[in-house]
């Protein structure tokens, strides 16, 4: 993707679906985000017989799986370790192998 572009702009040279443009401020399930935001408590791990680890990601990747006026739900790939990642996108691979293989 090319920074700071919108649109077909954006999308030029690529095969892809522009989906800001169609509709903008809309985030769509089965989409994967980059957000920033400050938050305003970190979240607190607790391992038994370990210190709890305070823990807050400012900039979290997210699959995003609903949403709603007032919230956002989805999946942090960042935190996820490299084997269930493989498993969320091999699902997605696997919903539509065609769109993936094809020749363009």
């Amino acid at each position: 993707m090319i920074r700071n572009k919108k649109g077909e702009e954006k999308c030029k040279d690529l095969d892809e679906f522009d989906s800001e443009s169609n509709m903008p401020g809309v985030l769509i399930p089965g989409n994967i985000y980059i957000f920033t935001y400050n938050a305003q408590s970190p979240v607190i791990y607790e391992v038994p017989g370990e210190k709890p680890i305070e823990f807050y990601d400012s900039v979290p990747l997210v699959l995003i799986t609903s949403n709603t006026k007032t919230s956002v739900r989805g999946i942090n790939l960042n935190l996820c370790n490299y084997g269930l990642k493989t498993l969320i996108l091999n699902i997605f691979y696997n919903l539509d192998p065609e769109f993936f293989e094809r020749n363009v």
